[in-house]
């Protein structure tokens, strides 16, 4: 997912801004041009600032914000003292850009902001964090498509310009939202019906969907810098992931942790590794 946020209340400001430093970066590759080392220091530097700006104000655990932040700040090292190109920055925030960071950040706002805050009762608002977490799933894993975000938010859409509310653009498709305050609780509770159905429709396990962001970020920036191999790159291709199947309804967990490996770790498509306790080939010394 490709998210532009041009402006958020609270906690959605990290998306716009890595893109646009991606951009910055990739427009500099570009065009040839030859910059100091010094902009390099201004990037690194503006990354760590806008990451932890945007990351405190968010509804992420204080604990996962602090290893996110760990990461940004180590791969802004490397980019300041130049063992990450140009180019591998450019590729670090577009795989950043596809990361469940932001489905889950974008969940958390609207979760947060117009339910957790609002009148209704306290059963509503947990039914609302269960569906909006089914729907982050769905985003993931890619059997709910992006446009649904558009027709889920449809019932608290923005009849006019206003400067309050949201407006982020999502491959685009420009979608809009009200303030919170401005929003009824009958109109919220019609969104939280059309997340519930995108989510049935799609097949989606009835449960919340939890995921290591930090370890996402870690991954993601791996990956832009050719240091992670993954087999199954597409969250789609199966489908079955995190959805109810099978005859005793088992589902999956959604990490991707079985199609990701290491280069040089010993992880075998299967998801084995080698510790060097199994059995080796007779070596035929007679032993």
């Amino acid at each position: 997912m490709k998210l532009a946020c041009t402006r958020h209340r609270r906690g959605g400001v990290l998306a716009g801004c890595l893109v646009v430093l991606g951009v910055l970066a990739v427009l500099v590759i570009a065009g040839g041009i030859w910059v100091a080392i010094s902009w390099r220091g201004w990037v690194s530097g503006g990354l760590v600032t806008i990451t932890e700006s945007a990351i405190k104000e968010s509804n992420i655990d204080p604990q996962e914000q602090e290893e996110i932040l760990v990461h940004v700040r180590a791969f802004a090292d490397d980019f300041k003292s130049g063992d990450v190109s140009f180019e591998e920055f450019g590729k670090v925030m577009e795989e950043l850009g596809k990361s469940p960071l932001f489905v889950v950040g974008m969940v958390n706002v609207f979760e947060g902001e117009y339910f957790a805050e609002s009148s209704l009762t306290d059963e509503q608002k947990a039914d609302a964090r269960l569906q909006f977490s089914r729907l982050a799933r769905g985003l993931y894993d890619r059997s709910i498509d992006e446009g649904a975000i558009k027709d889920v938010l449809e019932p608290i859409e923005k009849q006019e310009p206003s400067n309050d509310g949201f407006e982020f653009d999502i491959n685009g498709t420009h979608i809009t939202a009200k303030d919170p305050k401005k929003c009824t609780p009958e109109e919220l509770l019609a969104v939280l019906e059309l997340v519930r159905a995108k989510a049935d429709e799609a097949g989606v396990a009835p449960e919340a969907f939890e995921i290591d962001l930090s370890d996402e970020v870690k991954k993601a920036m791996d990956r832009g810098r050719g240091l992670l191999v993954e087999e199954d790159h597409d969250h789609g291709d199966d489908a079955d992931h995190g959805h109810t199947h099978g005859e005793d309804g088992s589902h999956g967990d959604a990490t991707h942790d079985d199609v990701t490996t290491s280069e040089g770790d010993g992880t075998h498509d299967d998801g084995t590794h080698d510790d060097g306790s199994h059995d080796q080939p007779d070596s035929g010394d007679g032993g």
